[in-house]
C-alpha cells in the first residue's frame, strides 16, 4: 500500500511538472501559439508609406514600390515589385492622377488586394474637389485625413492588432496636428513673399500656409515649358519681384539657373516626395520640415530657423 502510494505520488509530481513546464514554455517571450497573419502592404510613394510606417510600428512593415528618383507619373514596374503586387493584401496609393502608369498594372496584378486610393477622399474632405493637384499629402491636415482612411483598412482587414493600429494612429494624429501647428508659425513671417515652383505640385501646401505662389516653370511633369512662357516667367520675376524659384531634385536646374540670371530671384530645391530621405515612420516630418525650412530660408534671403 505504501508502496502503491508513492507509485501516485510520483506521477502526480510528475505530472504537475509537465504542466509547469508547458505553461513557461507557451509563456515564452516571441512565441505564439496562433499568431494573427500581418497583411501584406505595399505603398507607392514614400511620403505615403512614412504614414503607414507608423501606423503599422509593432505589427509589421510595410513595402515601398516607388523608390529613388522614379516620378509616379513615369514609373515602370520591375519584376519583383510586380512579384509584391501580386500577393499583396492592401495597395496604398493617392490615386490615378499620380501614380498614372501604375493604373494598368494594378488592375491586372492586384486583383485580390484591396486597392486603396486616398487622394480623392481627402480633397473632398476639404472641399478641394476642382483642384487638380494630386499631391494632397503636402498638407498636413489632408495627410491627418488619410492616415483615418489607412486606420480603417487596416482594422477591418486585420482586427486581431486593431488596439496597436488605434494607438499608433492617435499618436500620428498628435504629432500631424503638432507638425501643422509648427509649420504655420514657421512660415508666418514668409507668407506674403511671392515665388514660382518648378511645377504645381505645391498648391495646397501655400494655400494651407497662406504662401504667395505666383505660378509654376511646368504645367506637368511631362510637358517641357515653351520659348514663350519662358519669356513671360522672366517678366514676372521681374515685374512682381519674385523673391525665389524653387527647382526639384527629378529636373534639370538648366531652366531656372536661365529664369534667375540678373534677376537679383534666389534659387532652391524642393522634393515633394522626400527621395534623399530613408523611408519608415520619420520620413513624413523630416520631409514637411524640410520643405518648410527650404521655403523659410529662400524666402527670407536668410538660413532656416532651427527645429523649435
Amino acid at each position: 500500500m505504501v508502496l502503491s502510494m508513492l507509485h501516485k505520488t510520483k506521477e502526480m509530481l510528475l505530472w504537475t511538472l509537465g504542466l509547469v513546464a508547458f505553461v513557461v514554455f507557451f509563456a515564452l517571450p516571441g512565441f505564439s501559439r496562433a499568431a494573427a497573419p500581418v497583411p501584406d502592404v505595399v505603398v507607392t510613394i514614400k511620403p505615403l508609406h512614412g504614414l503607414a510606417s507608423a501606423l503599422m510600428q509593432g505589427v509589421g512593415s510595410p513595402y515601398l514600390l516607388i523608390r529613388g528618383n522614379m516620378s509616379p507619373h513615369t514609373y515602370a514596374l520591375k519584376p519583383s515589385a510586380a512579384a509584391r503586387i501580386e500577393r499583396a493584401d492592401i495597395v496604398f496609393m493617392i490615386g490615378p492622377e499620380l501614380e498614372t502608369s501604375l493604373v494598368s498594372p494594378l488592375s491586372s496584378l492586384a486583383a485580390s488586394a484591396q486597392i486603396v486610393a486616398l487622394g480623392q477622399g481627402a480633397r473632398e474632405a476639404f472641399g478641394e474637389t476642382d483642384n487638380p493637384d494630386p499631391h494632397v499629402w503636402l498638407d498636413p491636415l489632408m495627410a491627418a485625413h488619410m492616415v483615418d482612411a489607412m486606420e480603417g483598412v487596416l482594422v477591418r482587414t486585420d482586427p486581431a492588432h486593431a488596439t496597436t493600429y488605434k494607438a499608433n494612429a492617435d499618436r500620428l494624429q498628435d504629432r500631424l496636428n503638432d507638425l501643422h501647428q509648427r509649420l504655420a508659425q514657421r512660415l508666418a513671417p514668409v507668407s506674403g513673399v511671392p515665388f514660382i515652383t518648378f511645377h504645381e505640385a505645391y498648391t495646397y501646401f501655400e494655400k494651407r500656409y497662406h504662401l504667395a505662389g505666383k505660378g509654376s516653370i511646368s504645367l506637368s511633369e511631362q510637358q517641357r515649358p515653351g520659348a514663350r512662357h519662358i519669356r513671360e516667367l522672366q517678366q514676372m520675376i521681374t515685374a512682381r519681384d519674385i523673391a525665389c524659384v524653387f527647382a526639384e531634385p527629378q529636373f534639370s536646374d538648366a531652366l531656372v539657373d536661365l529664369l534667375v540670371e540678373g534677376s537679383g530671384a534666389r534659387k532652391a530645391v524642393l522634393d515633394p516626395l522626400g527621395i534623399d530621405l530613408a523611408p519608415g515612420p520619420e520620413l513624413y516630418f523630416e520631409l514637411m520640415d524640410g520643405l518648410a525650412d527650404t521655403f523659410h530660408a529662400c524666402l527670407s534671403g536668410g538660413s532656416a530657423p532651427p527645429d523649435s
